[in-house]
């Protein structure tokens, strides 16, 4: 079994409820302590607790309770306190993994080295999806995810293109790009804090109103974001700047537009081409539940 401790956000919610496997128990994190608890995670952060001041009977109950054969599979949380309790209340036969969705930035790449050490030290294992931090921290890389089992029902088109994200220093070539679109129907949304943004699930709604995502990818980062997984899992075609995806295995020139490769005057006849469907195999394997297949514990 795979005990599934996620944070209590939208893109997790969204995730969890698309799994439908009888052997994962899927926890949100914070709703299962109590405020006070909360707190001392917080404030605490780098100090080794007893579970009782992390997590909420139930929980720290249904970790005890896990066996051989089991996993406990912790995805987008860094904080020690965290996986050294944990690491005191499961069983040595347990098996830990955390998972990392976030490429380091450069400024944190040392303090980092640091608490990737801490949290290795108390029995987890760690991955993440950005090949650079793999190589860079020793960690096993595995692939973007995402909820490729979706509701294929025909949405009315309302926006040619469609971009949302933070800015993280890709203000200038947003802007140009966006002006390059001009003619076509755009929504762009720039987001400078978080009260600005908009849920998931509004996302979504987004997306399938949409012909064409676009992703923007920073500078330096080698994972790929969750933006060519959408446009495959809803049959929409993608805009990117990143170059890599021309290696991948559901590229296809009908498909992706790559800024910095193929020509923008060419993008009306891009858009003009029909949309080719990614071949099911293919789109197995960057799904949410294949992606955790890499975490079960086989060593009973």
């Amino acid at each position: 079994m795979i005990y599934f401790i996620y944070p209590n956000v939208d893109i997790w919610e969204y995730m969890v409820d698309g799994i439908d496997d009888n052997d994962v128990v899927c926890r949100s994190l914070n709703p299962n302590c109590n405020k006070l608890q909360l707190v001392c995670r917080k404030l605490l952060n780098n100090q080794k607790l007893p579970g009782f001041m992390l997590f909420g009977s139930k929980m720290r109950k249904e970790l005890l309770e896990l066996g051989a054969g089991d996993t406990v599979l912790i995805p987008d949380y860094i904080d020690v306190c965290l996986f050294r309790a944990i690491a005191s209340i499961v069983k040595p036969e347990v098996k830990k993994c955390l998972w990392i969705w976030n490429p380091v930035k450069v400024s944190e790449r040392e303090r980092m080295h640091r608490v990737y050490d801490i949290i290795v030290n108390t029995g987890f294992e760690i991955s993440t999806f950005d090949a650079g931090d793999a190589e860079r921290y020793g960690q096993k890389n595995y692939s973007q995810f995402f909820r490729m089992r979706q509701d294929q029902s025909i949405v009315k088109d309302e926006w040619d293109f469609y971009f949302i994200g933070f800015e993280k220093g890709r203000g200038t070539i947003i802007a140009e790009l966006r002006d390059k679109l001009k003619g076509f129907r755009t929504y762009f949304k720039v987001v400078h804090k978080a009260s600005e943004s908009l849920t998931y699930f509004h996302n979504i709604d987004n997306i399938k109103k949409a012909k064409c995502v676009i992703e923007i990818v920073q500078e330096g980062q080698k994972g790929m974001t969750l933006r060519p997984l959408e446009a495959i899992a809803f049959g929409k075609k993608l805009l990117s700047n990143n170059k890599s995806l021309m290696n991948s295995d559901f590229y296809n020139k009908n498909n992706i537009f790559i800024l910095g490769v193929d020509d923008i005057s060419g993008i009306g006849e891009f858009m003009s081409r029909p949309y080719v469907p990614v071949d099911a195999t293919i789109m197995r394997k960057y799904d949410l539940h294949t992606w955790m297949n890499n975490y079960r514990n086989t060593n009973i």
